[in-house]
């Protein structure tokens, strides 16, 4: 079986922030991005956005090692990962589209490793890297 190995594999990733309510004027449709409310006495306006960032994907535990070695970073046991239920769903879309079960985003350095699969599920190991410290 071939191993599938993907570097710099762009994945846009959905994000929101609260905008203060003073910069909606008489006419939002105007605004460069799109405004939406959470309800309630005190309505909190708020924007969606997507980030682009870059991934590693592959499906090999070897050529992930090599590339947390890159890093200066050791492959952690699996049982130390822990469950992801946050990573993104354009993430999930992305490596089930490669055929991988995993990733390290890349944006600012690798910080954390994510496994993946639609049987097992999502998880993670946070990195640490010398920036860190």
């Amino acid at each position: 079986m071939a191993e599938h190995i993907y570097n710099d594999v762009p994945v846009m990733i959905p994000g929101f922030r609260f905008m203060d309510p003073k910069m909606i004027d008489d006419e939002p449709w105007k605004l460069p991005v799109p405004v939406y409310s959470m309800g309630g006495k005190k309505p909190a306006p708020f924007t969606i956005f997507c980030e682009e960032y870059k991934y590693f994907m592959t499906d090999s535990r070897k050529a992930l090692k090599e590339e947390l070695e890159r890093y200066g970073l050791e492959m952690p046991e699996f049982s130390k990962f822990k469950p992801n239920p946050a990573l993104a769903h354009s993430v999930r879309l992305k490596m089930i589209e490669l055929g991988v079960c995993w990733s390290i985003a890349k944006k600012a350095g690798p910080h954390l490793i994510n496994y993946y699969t639609e049987e097992k599920g999502a998880f993670y190991f946070p990195l640490k890297t010398d920036e860190d410290e």
